[in-house]
């Protein structure tokens, strides 16, 4: 028999080594399963997106019940933004000029809340009187505004009369947001960082998003100070990832009377179906859950003018055909036809000279009623220093009290906590109804099915293969050993590599057998057997699961929610067979599968003892800790404006909970 105190060094020596056994002969599930779990949530999706498309078709009926379809989406659309920031002073500064024949260039920075700085450049017509304005969004460039193709579409727009207003998104040109203590950026990229942030924002009911939004609201609120800018003709022109912040912000602003959009419309549940998320500016959770699609955004605004300019070889071009027709659809039922103009182009993403000219031709049409085809010719353009808004080139080295969003979100950990204690303080049925909420779970309890599949042996030890069904779940695979004796207890092992990890190791087995412990070793969802191939998930986005991290939160089921569902499904299991119900139980779990443990722990009052190998103890290290892998594995979104880990684990109580680490060096990701 091993002494309790040994086994954390035991556990921690197994975890160390590479599991020696063959998949294949531990396997449960009798089919290929890595890509079971996308599979099941592509379903979810597509439940939900066929429950929208018969509103949609409903909606088509009478001018009124579009109408009503428009209105809602308007509710939905800020129920998903999440709490919106008070509008600040912009205290904008003009740092330099650069002056051409026929326009010049103001550089500028401005704040969108306090303390935080948004840089950008202005183009501005030769002239006197006011002249339409257009807020121009990059697409994911480092160099953002000062992109030539940018530049090149600025210029264009001024020369024929327009103010440009070209902003440099979050974590590109001048405003890194992520730096190490050294105060060197950390230096992963546009999209990673996107990513990172949204992760942490989304913690917070927040997201990268709404806070992109935020900043195109006040360079509006900036353009409206302009005694230059002729109010009633504003405009907006975004341009791949850009392209999708047009569509928030003209849905979300009625100052914008008109809109263009250079890829990045597509269908989106067959995007997310074909290709998958993109980076996390583009992703708002519970999208799904709501039933939204991208173009319905922009049939909140059908009455203003739009064009799409679609590449032919960028990204779902099929996809944002079928958004067209939908808007054409909208557009024909509310009488509004004419405002509506979709054009193709032969090439991929990005701003060519064809579509520059066609973009200025169609807003010169609208805010000044000329026809007359634009066309462009040589112009001189700008280094990135010439054009830079600050000294330093990055906001974070410009401004002593520089509020990062990373900075922010540090902010309002500290903020919430009354919030949290507030939450606490409700009765525990009350919490445990809100928790359930948060993670996604259906207060219902489907009734358990079990299949054994056969029986494997391993190092003389027979473990019998069980599937473990629930209605519209996914299958659960676990590997299970009773020992001959009466039963005293059972021991639950949920390992992120997976259960194969501890079946190998005979000595950990055979001292739980001895003390007539049943083991009970499970896969997760994602997790062992059912883990996501590595192809499908890019390392740039910090996570090895994170196309089905994403799917999850779109669909507003959180990965941690649809894990605490099969650890229920296990204690369900556990209670329907005679010999094992009732029974005092051990749960162990590592890494991913930690938060999930410790979230079902506080469902079940049966548990003994948890302990938890290389997890998290508190939301705040998320935060602190940007770079973590796999951070978007643990995201609830909202949850830190209801609890933390260590409130979950007061709950539970904390003498039953214990943390061991592993070198993290040894896990994979």
């Amino acid at each position: 028999m091993i002494p309790n105190r040994i086994y954390p060094f035991l556990v921690a020596c197994i975890l160390l080594i590479p599991v020696a056994l063959q998949a294949q002969s531990v396997k449960v599930l009798e089919w290929k399963s890595d890509c079971s779990f996308n599979s099941y949530l592509v379903q979810q999706m597509k439940e939900q997106y066929e429950e929208r498309l018969q509103r949609f078709n409903y909606s088509l009926v009478t001018r009124q019940t579009t109408q009503h379809y428009i209105d809602s989406i308007r509710l939905k659309y800020r129920q998903l933004l999440g709490p919106i920031p008070k509008k600040s002073k912009l205290n904008a500064t003009t740092t330099g000029v650069i002056q051409k024949e026929n326009y010049k260039i103001e550089k500028l920075v401005f704040e969108s809340f306090p303390n935080h700085h948004v840089t950008a450049n202005l183009y501005l017509p030769k002239g006197q009187g006011t002249f339409p304005a257009i807020v121009f969004l990059c697409g994911h460039e480092d160099l953002a505004k000062t992109v030539t193709a940018y530049q090149k579409t600025a210029t264009l727009f001024a020369e024929n009369g327009f103010l440009v207003l070209i902003i440099d998104p979050v974590s590109q040109g001048e405003r890194i947001q992520l730096y190490r203590s050294t105060g060197q950026p950390v230096g992963v990229g546009v999209e990673s960082e996107h990513t990172l942030l949204n992760a942490s924002s989304n913690l917070f009911g927040l997201s990268t998003p709404g806070d992109e939004l935020w900043d195109q609201v006040r360079a509006v609120d900036y353009l409206v100070t302009r005694k230059e800018t002729d109010t009633s003709r504003i405009g907006c022109l975004g341009n791949d990832a850009g392209g999708i912040q047009t569509i928030f912000l003209s849905a979300y602003d009625k100052r914008v009377k008109a809109k263009a959009i250079c890829g990045y419309l597509m269908n989106r549940e067959r995007s997310l179906e074909l290709n998958g998320p993109s980076d996390g500016c583009a992703h708002l959770p519970n999208e799904g859950l709501l039933g939204l699609e991208m173009n319905d955004y922009l049939m909140t605004t059908v009455s203003n003018p739009l064009l799409i300019v679609a590449a032919r070889y960028e990204g779902d071009y099929a996809g944002t055909m079928d958004a067209s027709k939908e808007l054409q659809k909208v557009c024909q039922s509310l009488g509004e036809t004419n405002k509506f103009s979709l054009l193709t182009y032969d090439d991929g993403e990005g701003m060519s000279q064809p579509k520059r000219e066609a973009v200025v031709t169609w807003f010169r049409k609208y805010f000044y009623g000329d026809t007359t085809q634009i066309r462009e010719h040589m112009a001189t353009m700008f280094s990135e220093r010439e054009l830079m808004s600050t000294k330093t080139g990055q906001v974070k080295t410009e401004f002593s009290k520089e509020v990062s969003l990373l900075h922010r979100n540090l902010l309002l950990y500290k903020s919430s906590e009354n919030a949290r204690k507030k939450f606490l303080r409700n009765n525990r049925q009350q919490v445990l109804s809100e928790v359930r909420k948060l993670l996604g779970i259906n207060e219902h309890q489907f009734p358990v099915v079990s299949q054994e599949t056969g029986t494997v042996e391993i190092h003389h030890v027979t473990f019998h293969k069980l599937i473990v069904r629930k209605n519209n779940e996914l299958p659960l695979p676990i590997l299970m050993v009773v020992p001959s004796g009466q039963v005293k207890k059972v021991v639950i092992w949920l390992n992120e590599n997976g259960k194969n990890q501890i079946a190998d190791s005979s000595a950990l087995i055979r001292s739980y057998l001895q003390q007539n412990t049943a083991v009970l070793l499970a896969d997760l969802r994602g997790m062992g057997e059912t883990q996501d191939a590595s192809l499908y998930n890019d390392p740039k986005f910090y996570n090895r699961e994170y196309r089905n991290a994403m799917l999850s939160l779109h669909i507003g089921k959180p990965l941690p929610g649809q894990r605490v569902t099969d650890i229920l499904s296990i204690f369900q299991f556990l209670d329907s067979d005679i010999q094992l119900r009732n029974l005092p139980l051990e749960m162990n779990a590592s890494g991913e599968a930690s938060m999930p443990a410790l979230h079902a722990a506080l469902f079940e009052k049966k548990i003994n003892s948890l302990t938890l190998y290389n997890s998290f103890s508190t939301f705040q290290q998320l935060l602190t800790q940007p770079e973590a892998r796999n951070s978007y594995s643990s995201v609830i979104p909202g949850v830190l404006n209801y609890y933390d880990l260590p409130d979950l684990i007061r709950m539970v109580g904390a003498k039953k909970i214990s943390f061991a680490e592993i070198a993290s060096e040894t896990r994979t990701w």
